[in-house]
Formats: structure tokens, sequence, C-alpha cells
């Protein structure tokens, strides 16, 4: 697609004394956008400017720092991130996150040009991130008011990204567009802000459901040759039936459309959240499946559409087996209490909530074939929802008694388990259809509003409440049981913390049962605190006769843990607001499932109430953080979080995706990474890395402290960024633990391998320590618990050096002087340079540690070149130990040609040499190439194998260098000028495979053989 040309070109302009601008992007009617460089901080940014005479109305500039200070605040994984707002005298601009990708717009002009349509499962999980995204907005009082598909982009990991709020209205503030001036784009307008009214939150409900509708039948509903005439359609014309687009779509899906299109904003969605609810309700339950055909894996066939990124896995928290599989004895780890999945009483269970949201088609599919491992006893409800809490001796009551708080005593319980969430509206549903008992009355016409299903229900009596219970197959909790799942065993006084004010609940009304991601107690339980009371039975303290109990409060009047609303269970205004939560003493085992083959456990943090703690208090805060992230932030210097939950697990394979949201400075020390085998509060292994200086550290923590098992250098992360910058990309710390062995892996590479037998056996989970910085929020994702491969015979390919080259201050030297033939040092973004300035000109430059036997790979291109036909060579230096002493691995991509050299004082001997066609790391001058080429050298002895881009070129002996440095070789013959970027550097072990593999080419006879 060509771009439009700027109407003013800035490129090569400095903005604020700070920005150079480097190109330009595009442009709309209000700005034009350029990517920039900003050099304090050393990252690529985008800079929004709007157009001079724009920048002349107060009105518009006014609107426009609306755009900024509002967005600013947005602090969203989906959400693009704004840095700063200035002007430059009269140019105003915004400075914004630098996203690289593809806008959604032209991912589905691709599938339209091929004839295909965006797989439903992608197009499902695409538009849940957006609605993410939005409903974040919508919470922070943002309508959007332009949201289409030109406006998301979908970064290089796939990520989700809403762009553009350049209309974007304050909830409440006053609108500061013309009076019956439309704002947005036709073919995504609601009907309210075609005929030129006021938008809201359900004005971008409804371009959510045009965009749905376009990514589902491949354009969007209306569409003609004028702006007025799709305005008109909005307001006047019904929706095409989709179904004559796309015609096998499901039909749960076309009410979603449908709902969200609606031409009455008030019979719309109401929220973004809902419809993220409803499509989330189609994906787990396998409604919309996983794509099988071509388009699932986008570069499976030639005609498949690349859209240039790798889309992410389905997430789900039960892994079907196919239907056909011979069935195999049940893998199991040593430890007896792994955590599985399961679906049996819970198919049942889902099948009672779905069916009353017409989310039931395609429900009972080979999706949900699973091979069942123990057996269901038909009087016990399912595991799946509950929470167990164990067996103990719990404190119940209050300090300062008073007429609503009993006294503070001691109770002894057995374990029981208890709801996770608050029976609603759907689930009660079900129970009046079976028992055709009187609905609530507060149920208009004996009905809950359709989009209140997942509300609790309310308005019940205490009789009803235990018909319900027991009905399910389970009772009233004991308001003992009660009070422990909503304070924890420290007895807080409310589900978060002792603060009321941590968590701030809606002052009336109620909301969906667990969307309130904060309300939750140390057991997982939510919503213990407002949203409806909740009857509860066999009081610890005396009561009058005939008199119940309710607890936890409501919105409108919250009330600590311990509080005791005690009444006439009859009266209407005792039950008015009353709900339910059911316990049980016994349930069935989850029907265990391995999750996929030689996995045990997996979480996303999809789900708030996956089961992992939850704590806002002090220093301390972690829990699920929105959207799919579980988060540990310690806000104080020297201190410690360790965060971890049953089952045990012994020899288990655990991996995880971790980055540091944020800091507060850029400067102070801490470190973070995975638990293991943790049996006690101060008995644990630690596997951590320290970005700081760039370390990693495996430690054993002890009752005395921490003991250093080993340590090593870390050249570079990716999950680590500026304070107060989110990093594109985490990073991947995996350990395999093996009976007394571990190997420790960062980012798929092995850095380490310990053996200790202090604990064989604990529970698993993350580490966070600040030293002297204040505040660390780390981010932890895809968390993977799965069976080892065997590791005690030991292990090869430990990675010695990992560097992307971002961290100017890596240690590399730097040469940068007028006057000198060459400069070499780090170059911006996340490259090192190396470039010679005459011809008949050669530097190597290596990095200080010696190496004998290794495995070294780079990846590397050509930045820029003085000719179009000027010969030069560049590639890898080896065992490098005096300025003329050194064996050099090089390509010369102008004569497509390899060259294996050993480096002395009486010049340069070539030991090797041949043809290669693969090169594709040069382009010419003023075209970046399409891709670097990975060169890679193993050194084992006197023997040597070369790679380029995988295939090996060479195997070659010579026993004159036996050890020295590593690092980068680049030689002008008759050009005069090379550029060339070097993007990684990985030493670690030398593979005998590869160079057994490599051809011989006249090998030393004097040298000694590969080992």
């Amino acid at each position: 697609m060509t771009r439009p040309k700027p109407n003013l070109n800035w490129v090569g302009s400095t903005l604020g004394g700070r920005y150079t601008i480097d190109e330009f992007i595009d442009q709309g009617g209000m700005s034009a956008v350029y990517r920039a460089n900003d050099p304090n901080l050393k990252r690529a940014v985008a800079i929004k400017l709007i157009h001079p005479h724009l920048s002349r109305d107060p009105k518009f500039v006014q609107r426009f720092e609306q755009e900024a200070a509002s967005v600013a605040k947005l602090r969203h994984p989906n959400i693009v991130q704004v840095y700063d707002f200035n002007h430059d005298e009269n140019t105003y601009y915004m400075v914004m996150e630098y996203v690289q990708g593809q806008t959604l717009k032209q991912v589905l002009k691709k599938y339209s040009a091929a004839g295909q349509r965006l797989p439903l499962s992608q197009t499902i999980r695409i538009v849940i991130s957006i609605c993410d995204a939005v409903a974040f907005a919508h919470e922070h009082g943002m309508v959007h008011r332009d949201l289409k598909p030109a406006n998301v982009m979908i970064n290089q990991k796939g990520q989700i990204i809403l762009m553009d709020f350049g209309v974007v209205k304050m909830l409440g503030e006053p609108d500061l567009t013309a009076a019956g001036a439309t704002i947005g784009t036709a073919k995504y307008m609601s009907p309210e802000q075609a005929r030129g009214g006021q938008a809201d939150e359900r004005s971008d409900i409804y371009a959510l459901g045009v965009m749905l509708y376009e990514m589902v039948a491949g354009k969007p509903p209306f569409d003609s040759d004028t702006t007025v005439a799709i305005l008109m359609k909005h307001v006047n014309e019904a929706v095409p039936d989709i179904r004559e687009a796309q015609a096998d779509i499901p039909e749960d899906l076309v009410e979603i459309i449908q709902k969200a299109l609606a031409k009455n904003p008030n019979e719309r969605y109401q929220s973004a959240a809902h419809i993220a609810t409803a499509l989330r309700l189609l994906d787990r339950l396998g409604i919309v499946p996983p794509s099988t055909d071509s388009q699932s894996t986008l570069s499976s066939k030639p005609e498949a559409v690349d859209i240039g990124y790798a889309p992410a896995s389905p997430r789900k928290t039960v892994r079907a087996l196919p239907a056909k599989k011979t069935k195999k004895p049940a893998v199991t780890a040593k430890s007896k209490n792994l955590k599985y999945w399961g679906i049996g009483l819970a198919v049942a269970a889902c099948a009672v909530l779905f069916a009353a949201a017409g989310l039931l088609t395609y429900f009972f599919s080979p999706l949900l074939h699973i091979e069942q491992i123990t057996g269901i006893a038909p009087d016990l409800p399912s595991a799946d929802g509950m929470v167990r809490v164990s067996a103990d001796v719990y404190s119940v009551g209050f300090d300062t008694p008073d007429k609503d708080h009993a006294p503070r005593q001691s109770v002894e319980l057995s374990e029981f388990w208890i709801d996770r969430y608050e029976v609603t509206n759907a689930q009660y549903q079900e129970f009046l259809s079976v028992t055709r008992q009187p609905p609530p009355a507060g149920w208009p016409e004996g009905q809950f509003p359709a989009e209140e299903a997942d509300f609790p229900v309310a308005g019940i009596t205490w009789d009803q409440a235990g018909a319900y219970c027991a009905w399910a197959k389970k009772r009233l909790p004991t308001e003992a049981e009660w009070e422990i799942a909503a304070r924890g065993s420290s007895g807080r006084l409310f589900p978060w913390g002792d603060n009321q004010q941590a968590v701030q609940l809606p002052h009336s009304g109620v909301y969906a049962a667990g969307s309130k991601l904060t309300n939750q107690s140390p057991f997982g339980v939510f919503d213990m605190a407002g949203n409806v009371w909740e009857w509860v039975d066999q009081p610890y303290a005396p009561i009058p006769e005939n008199q119940r109990i309710l607890r936890g409060g409501a919105n409108d009047f919250l009330k600590d843990m311990a509080y005791r609303l005690i009444g006439d269970p009859s009266i209407p205004t005792m039950f008015a607001s009353a709900g339910v939560r059911c316990a049980a003493n016994q349930v069935n085992g989850t029907n265990q499932a391995i999750v996929a083959e030689n996995v045990f456990f997996e979480d996303s943090f999809g789900d708030p109430g996956s089961g992992w703690p939850i704590l806002s208090e002090g220093a301390f805060y972690y829990g699920y953080h929105p959207p799919d992230f579980y988060h540990v932030e310690v806000a104080q210097p020297e201190n410690l979080a360790v965060v971890s939950r049953a089952p045990n697990f012994d020899t288990v394979t655990v991996e995880s995706e971790v980055l540091i949201d944020h800091t507060d400075t850029e400067t102070g020390s801490y470190r973070y990474g995975l638990v293991l085998r943790r049996v006690s509060e101060d008995e644990f292994y630690a596997f951590t890395v320290v970005p700081q200086n760039q370390s990693w550290e495996i430690l054993k923590s002890t009752s005395t402290g921490f003991e250093v098992l080993d340590k090593g250098e870390l050249a570079n992360l990716h999950g680590v960024a500026p304070a107060g910058i989110t990093p594109e990309k985490a990073d991947k710390l995996q350990v395999d633990a093996n009976g007394p062995d571990f190997l420790f892996h960062i980012n798929q590479q092995a850095v380490a391998q310990i053996h200790d037998p202090d604990y064989p056996t604990g529970e698993v989970g993350f580490f966070v320590q600040t030293f002297d910085e204040s505040l660390v929020h780390a981010h932890f994702d895809q968390l993977t618990i799965r069976q080892v491969e065997d590791t005690s015979g030991g292990v090869s390919g430990i990675t010695r050096v990992d560097d992307q080259f971002t961290n100017p201050d890596s240690g590399w030297p730097t040469e940068d002087k007028e006057g000198t033939p060459y400069r070499f040092g780090y170059h911006p973004p996340d490259f090192y340079h190396v470039e010679p300035r005459a011809a008949q000109q050669h530097i190597a430059v290596t990095e200080e540690q010696v190496y004998q036997d290794v495995g070294v790979e780079t990846e590397v291109f050509v930045d820029h070149t003085d000719t179009e036909t000027g010969n030069f060579r560049y590639g890898l230096a080896l065992r490098r130990t005096a300025d003329n002493q050194f064996y050099a691995f090089t390509v010369s991509p102008r004569s497509q040609s390899w060259h294996v050299l050993k480096i002395s004082a009486a010049g340069a001997e070539t030991l090797a040499e041949g043809e290669v066609g693969s090169l594709r790391g040069l382009a010419p001058p003023g075209i970046t190439p399409d891709g670097p080429d990975t060169l890679r050298v193993d050194a084992l002895g006197s023997t040597f194998a070369f790679q380029i881009n995988g295939e090996p070129v060479a195997q070659i002996s010579d026993s004159t260098y036996a050890e020295g440095n590593v690092g980068f070789y680049v030689e002008n013959l008759d050009e005069t000028l090379a550029h060339i970027h070097y993007e990684s550097l990985l030493i670690g072990d030398a593979d005998p495979q590869a160079i057994a593999g490599a051809p011989k080419v006249d090998a030393d006879p004097a040298a000694e053989p590969a080992k």
C-alpha cells in the first residue's frame, strides 16, 4: 500500500531539542505520525504532530491536550502508551510508544485479497483483547469514539494494541466538539453518532460490533459511495444477516453480533466487558473450535496468508485429547497431590450456567473428549468452581465486640469446600426450572434481564438459599466457615486486607460474579465483601430464636468480614438483597486429565479465580492482573515477596514468562524469578535474574538466609525497560528439576547446572526481592509444569554469553573518532556496529573473556556501503590472542563467497573458501536488507565447523591458536566503507554433531581430531 505524502515533511528535524524525526508513517485529517528517536532513553518512539492550521485553533489544541492527558493515564497491555505531550513553538505534538507490526485493517485486507476469512478462533481472541482495552478505558471515564480496524495494531509478538485516541471523549466533561458535528469513521459509527447525538460507552460497543461483523463476514455491515449514505444506513436499515456472507458461523456468535449492533443503545451490551465475557464463553467451551484448515496455521500452505505475526495459541484450562487416540496409562509424577483440571459434573454445571445465556450450541463436541482417570461419587458435588479450606484451628470474631460483632474466639474446623463465586441468576434459574419454585421477587415478569445472567441472584430467603444448595448436592456454609473463607487464617478485616479503601467497590447495585478482580480473599474466594449479602448457617455465637444471619454486606452497605446482620429471615427488607454461595464437606476429586501430553499443570492467568494468592497490604501487592498476568509487587527497598501454591512437585520442568512492568527508578537493584520446592516460608530454591548488573543467581533459602549456589553473567534481558516503560517482550525462565539436579535456562539457553539434595519436593511459585530499588512490579505469565527430561547424565549447550546489544553499557569496546580509519560500538536501538572507513583496511573487535572449546553464533547484516561494487568481507573472530593472531570466519556478499582465515604477523592465510548463494544480509545502498544472516562456528580442540544460515560449509583443522577472545571481524578489500550491524552474539558449548556433520576441507595432518 502506498503511503500518503505528508503535508509538511518533518523528517530530519528535532522537536523540543530531544526527538529526532526519522521517518514518516502516516497522516490523517488532524495530524501526521512519524517515527523518531529519543536519545535520552535510547528508543524509537512515535510522534503525532497536529497539522499547522489546527495548531492555531485553541479548541483543537485543548482537545489534543485532553487526548494526551487522558490516554497517558491508561496503563494497559492492549492500549498504546503515551509518554509525553509538548509543543515546539507553535507545533504541538504527542510522543507515544512505537509499535512495529500491522494494523488489523491490513491483516483483513490480505485475507480478503486471498479470498479467505480470518479464522473464527483468531477473530474471537483479537476482539476479546480489543474489548479488554475498551473496557479499561471506559472504567477510566474515556470513550474512544473512533474504533475501527485501522486503529488496532498487531505487533510482532501478536499482541493487540488499541491506537489513536484522537477523538476521545472524557465522560462527564464538556465536549469540545461543535454541536451537531459527527466524530468518527462512517462505516463504524453508531446510529446516535450518525444523528449528531452524544456518544457514550455504548457507541463504542456498536463499533466493536461492526468490527466483529467485518472480521467474520469479510466486509462491514453497511457501505456505500458516500459518507452520508453510510450514516443513513446505520440509522435506518436493519443489519444484514451475517449468515448470508458466512453461513457456518455458530448461532451464539450471530446473537452476540446482533446484540452489539442494536439500533437502540439500551438494547446493546452495556459494557465492553460483557462482550468479552460472552466471547470468552464461546472460546472456552469450544463453541468456536480452533481452526484445523490451512487458515489456522498461516504459513502451512503456499496459499495461506502471511499476516506478519504468529497468533497466540488458544488459552484453555482444559486441553482436549484426540477422540480416536488409544488410551495410555496416565503419566504421573512422584508427587501424590498433582493439580489437574476436570470436567465430569463440571460440564453439567457449565451447561446450567450457559443454557440461560443461550450458549449451548456445539457444546457437546469432540473437543470435550477427555480421558477420565478417577470415578465420580453421584451423591457428591463436583470440585469445579469450589475452593478447598484445610482443617485447622482458626480465629473468628472481633477484638472489641458490639451488638454486630461477636467476641474473638477460636474455632476448630474440619476440611470444607466453598463456592468460589456467588450463585448467579443463570444458575438459580436452572434450579427453578427443575424444582418449579417461584422466582425471586426482584425478577421482572419472573425472568432476570438477559445481560444479568452472571450477576449474583438476590432477593431469596434463607429457606430458598438452603433449598438451592441441597439441590446442588451442597449445603449452606456455617458462619465460621464463611468468615474464615473471607478473612483467611490471618484474620483480615476485608478479603484484601485491613484497609477498606484499598479496593473500591461500586456504591450501589451489583456486578457480575467474580468480575471485581481485587475483591478476592486469601483462599481465592470472590466477592465476600459487598455485591449481595450471603446467608449462612450454624452461628458461632448466640442469636435470638428463629432469626438468621447474613454476612458480607452489599455494595451500598459495605461492612467488614466480622459483621453479623441478624434478623427475621422472612421479612422482605431482610432478604431483599440477600444471595447465597454454597459449601460442602466432600467433593468429587477433579476428574483428572493430563492438560497436554506430559503436562501436569498449566496456567495462562486468564482466569482471575485460578486459585493463586491475592494480597494488597503494606509494601506487598500480588494477584491476578488483567488481562492475563499474575503480578507480584514489592514497594519498599530491602524487602522480599515469595508467592507459591499447592500442590508439591519434585521431578518436573517449570517454565514461565516474566517481564518487569515498571519500577520506581532506572538504577535501583533487585532480582526476580522462579521458586521451586518450597517446603516452608523460608525453605526453597530460587532461580533469579538481576537486571541491573546483567547477571543470574541460583539461591537456596534457609532459616538463616540465602546461600548462592551458583551465579553468572547475563548479557541481555528482553523483559526489562527504562522506568515507566513496559517492555515489548517477556523473558522465559525454565528450570529442569530432576531429583537433586537442576538445570536453569534463560530465554531457551541453558546457563547453569547445580546439584543440591536438601529439598526433595515442594511448591512452585514466584520470587521478587528489592535491594536499593524502591518498587518492582513484575508480571508472570504462561506458567507450565511438565514432565522433565532426564538430565542426570549431564547436559550440553550451556550458554555463557547471550548479548542482544540493547545495553550500551554492556562492556563492548567503542571507538568513534573523526579521522580514524574505523569506528565500532553500540548502535541504537539494538546493534553492535563495526565500520572500516578505507580500502584495504580490516578491524577485529573482541571481548575480554578467553575461550577454548565453544560454539559461537551471530546474526549480522550490512547496513550500508560507499559503493555498489566494492568487495569486502565480515564475520566472526575466534581465539584472538593479539591484534594479529586469531581465526576469522567470514562471508563476502558481493562475491557470494565464504573464507576461513588465519591471521598472523605474516598476514591473512586462507585455510578454506567456497561459494555461498544463501546470503540475504546485503541490499542496494539506501535499502535495508530483508533479514540478517546467521553465522556459527563450533570450535572443539583444533577442529572448527563453519555454518552459514544453518547450512554447514566447512570443517577445518588447525592447531596454531588453542584459546583466545571471541568477537567480530570486518575487512574492506576494494570497498571504501562497509558499515556492518551485528544483532546478537551467543557463546556456549560447542556442538560435536555440528562438527561431525560439516564437510572436511584440507585437514591439517598435525591437528588433533574432533572430540
